[in-house]
């Protein structure tokens, strides 16, 4: 979770967010990404999240689902994370509503830790636990101080 903690900014987590479909929560996800300093070139990144997202997105069958993308149109790992008041439209394999999202991004240099990244991100928000501190927590800091105790 190392390379995960060093990439998260507290400016990049998001609370009290609204989507009523996967598409939307997406479009919500770019648009915070997008006004990053890191974004070196806004329409491209946002081409390549998007295109990466008709192939595949990870969902952790529990309460997260993180779009990804490998671009050189940033300059520096991104990872922007949203909670989502009422869910994204799709709900977990404990028929709860999925309201954890997370988009990473590296640079193409950086593509064999993307991978690793979203395995462990994975594990972390799957852990029923951390979930519901994440859910709980009141402010970015709260959620900030959460991803560092790891």
């Amino acid at each position: 979770m190392e390379r995960i903690i060093n990439w998260l900014r507290l400016e990049n987590i998001h609370l009290g967010l609204k989507a009523h479909s996967e598409l939307s929560a997406l479009r919500v996800m770019i648009n915070l990404a997008i006004n990053n300093p890191g974004v070196i070139n806004p329409s491209e990144f946002a081409q390549v999240v998007v295109d990466s997202e008709l192939y595949d997105s990870v969902v952790g069958g529990c309460c997260n689902i993180s779009f990804y993308a490998v671009t050189n149109s940033i300059s520096e790992p991104l990872f922007i994370f949203g909670r989502f008041d009422e869910g994204i439209g799709y709900y977990s394999k404990h028929k709860k509503p999925i309201d954890l999202v997370s988009l990473l991004a590296v640079p193409e240099e950086m593509d064999n830790s993307l991978a690793d990244a979203l395995l462990k991100l994975k594990r972390f928000l799957c852990q029923h636990e951390q979930a519901e501190k994440i859910r709980r927590a009141k402010t970015k800091t709260e959620i900030f101080r959460i991803f560092n105790e790891l």
